[in-house]
């Protein structure tokens, strides 16, 4: 039994917030830095694993035009996820950990990142769109970096854009 949600919808939103919020994005310091917000590190390698433990617990329907959470995706969701998570909880649709860990029934540890995006996720859910809104406006007040490898904030259409690779030149030129 997978829970209370349905499998195309849990991927569809966490898609849809990582390529739908607003972010203001710069360059970030360290190698497995993906992003800071507000002074808070995403570490790549949890955007990663999170990724990973997603698409395993909730894989892609594919022949429904599904595609897999990717890395970038991950790291968009995590900037969002402490913002949307503590709007749910202020607005009276509190999601815990706990309801997110126990979703993830195909992963034997899930990462705390992977049971923070179920958690957003859950929340997200949990919103109608007068609260949406909010949560919009409150995402466009952090102060967000983000290691350019996972893209770029087109501030007019409000989304993550991949840069095309290489993002770093290697060459002397």
């Amino acid at each position: 039994m997978k829970g209370p949600l349905v499998t195309g919808r849990v991927r569809g939103t966490i898609a849809a917030v990582a390529l739908g919020g607003v972010l203001a994005l710069t360059g970030c310091g360290t190698n497995d830095t993906a992003a800071v917000v507000d002074g808070n590190r995403i570490s790549a390698s949890d955007a990663a694993t999170g990724a990973q433990q997603i698409n395993k617990q909730f894989p892609p329907d594919v022949a429904s035009g599904g595609s897999a959470l990717t890395t970038a995706n991950a790291v968009g969701l995590l900037i969002y996820a402490p913002t949307i998570i503590a709007f749910a909880a202020e607005t009276g649709h509190p999601q815990s950990s706990d309801a997110a860990r126990s979703q993830l029934t195909a992963i034997q540890e899930p990462n705390p990142a992977t049971i923070e995006m179920v958690q957003a996720n859950n929340a997200l859910r949990s919103l109608d769109q007068s609260n949406i809104t909010e949560v919009l406006k409150r995402i466009r007040a952090l102060k967000v970096s983000v290691n350019p490898r996972y893209g770029t904030f087109d501030a007019a259409n409000a989304k993550l854009v991949a840069v095309p690779g290489p993002w770093i030149s290697t060459s002397g030129t």
